[in-house]
């Protein structure tokens, strides 16, 4: 009997891609091609970048990597890593599919998006006697977690203020006022703009008031359990978490639902190493994950598939596929696909975090950080 071939694949560990392996949903089980042997190799995010490097440089062998959509897009591709892509969009999100691309080009396969959505305890609400609609601003947000506050509840929310989270945590917070992080110069050369932006940046520090004392060691786990457990009454969280909530809530017609109109989505995807032995197996392994049936199975798991029939087959069962289609399709506002776009977002984390942590020198900070990053150059 010939040996089967393996196709070795790095992932990053997140509900989407634990439902790939879970025996119970036999999605490997279930593919058809029987001589190839698929090999996942699932790790946790604050570990992730440091193996896909390892895998980039050749120092691990992989056929398939997964990649975080347009933050990592430009770089993998203008280094000449990944592999193109030939398939048909069918019905996949129009602006999902648009992120796959570069230059027209589609080089990466969508898995599932990680956008933010809220998620809110509707009691705590009723104490307070406020709907909350769909879509909100930030201030919104804010006015709501004081409310709460004053109405007797300890902990109106909690940030998922990780170093390894704080950047995307912030985005809405600093769009909240009108302007952006990266914007066009009078060269038409992308730029950093942080040094303007202290008092979006106050009103993050704001909520932190108003979270757990240790919401700078929140990552999506903790966001989680805050929100289950009923130790805080909102949180701001993935989309790609709320699959889990489902499964951890007693009762989900306890939860709300809603999005800001400053949101941000990333879709988590596949791309072909160019070094790969395996280009058209990978390929054609890619097709079978993004297809109808798994993308359903994806959805129901972690909460958000990226294609519309199967958002608007599930809006029954799961309450958030109307609003989390919208956030997607209607708000969410991508970061630039751009040159050293990953060194220049691993600085905003860290400067961030330091912010966060000590409160102090805020506007020094964010200049100093601003000239840092717009001197990058390659």
């Amino acid at each position: 009997m010939d040996k089967k071939k393996e196709l070795k694949i790095l992932a990053v560990a997140d509900p989407a891609v634990e439902v790939y392996v879970n025996n119970e949903y036999k999605i490997l089980e279930n593919y058809i091609n029987k001589s190839i042997q698929i090999k996942f190799d699932i790790i946790s995010w604050e570990k992730y970048i440091l193996e896909m490097e390892k895998a980039l440089k050749g120092e691990k062998k992989y056929d398939i990597i997964m990649v975080a959509g347009h933050l990592w897009l430009y770089d993998l591709v203008k280094k000449g890593y990944l592999e193109k892509l030939n398939y048909e969009k069918e019905d996949i999100l129009d602006s999902i599919f648009e992120e796959m691309k570069l230059q027209n080009t589609i080089y990466l396969s969508p898995s599932f998006c990680d956008g933010h959505m809220i998620v809110y305890r509707k009691e705590a609400l009723k104490r307070i006697g406020k709907k909350m609609e769909d879509v909100i601003t930030i201030d919104e947000f804010i006015g709501t977690a004081l409310e709460l506050k004053k109405s007797g509840i300890k902990y109106p929310v909690a940030l998922k203020a990780h170093e390894s989270e704080i950047f995307t945590d912030i985005l809405p917070y600093l769009r909240s006022l009108g302007k952006d992080i990266y914007i066009l110069d009078e060269k038409k050369e992308i730029k950093c703009n942080i040094s303007q932006m202290s008092e979006e940046i106050r009103k993050y520090l704001k909520m932190k008031r108003l979270s757990p004392k240790n919401t700078e060691k929140f990552g999506n786990d903790e966001i989680r359990r805050a929100i289950v457990n009923k130790e805080v009454a909102m949180v701001v969280t993935w989309s790609g978490q709320l699959g889990l909530l489902l499964k951890e809530e007693e009762n989900i017609e306890n939860l709300g639902f809603s999005t800001l109109d400053t949101s941000w989505n990333v879709t988590w995807s596949f791309g072909i190493l160019k070094t790969s032995e395996n280009k058209r197996e990978s390929a054609d392994f890619l097709k079978y994950l993004r297809s109808e049936e798994v993308d359903a199975i994806v959805g129901e798991y972690c909460g958000a598939p990226i294609r519309k029939k199967n958002y608007l087959k599930g809006m029954k069962k799961f309450i958030w596929y109307k609003i989390q289609m919208d956030m997607i399709e209607k708000y969410s506002c991508p970061l630039p696909k751009e040159n050293l776009i990953q060194e220049k977002n691993n600085i905003l984390y860290k400067k961030i975090y330091e912010i966060f942590s000590t409160e102090k020198n805020i506007e020094e900070i964010l200049k100093e950080t601003e000239k840092i990053i717009n001197k990058l150059k390659r």
